[in-house]
């Protein structure tokens, strides 16, 4: 367990210093999950990561991550293949507007 008392004042910075790196990281990829969920559900054929990326202007890599923690994002299939790679198509689920409580059973 660390005793942060017992650190030096420049290892106590750095450690807070990454922290907060952490936490606007985090923050971010909320972020770039709000915006991927509307373009997505904007275009319910989907989206490759190409065309997430031409779209927010984000790097692949940064929305492959955002895709694989959002829990209603899905590989609705596989468009390809170019230059001989295949590409997944992203989806969203769009939850019902209404969907009715049933009686007690």
């Amino acid at each position: 367990m660390n005793r942060f008392m017992a650190w030096e004042a420049h290892n106590l910075a750095k450690f807070a210093k990454d922290a907060y790196a952490r936490i606007q990281e985090l923050e971010d990829m909320k972020s770039h999950a709000t915006r991927i969920r509307e373009l997505l559900r904007q275009t319910p054929d989907g989206m490759t990561l190409a065309q997430l990326s031409d779209a927010t202007g984000t790097r692949s890599d940064t929305l492959s991550n955002t895709l694989s923690a959002m829990q209603d994002a899905y590989i609705d299939r596989w468009t390809g293949p170019h230059r001989g790679q295949w590409a997944a198509v992203w989806c969203v689920v769009v939850p019902p507007a209404n969907c009715p409580r049933p009686d007690h059973a």
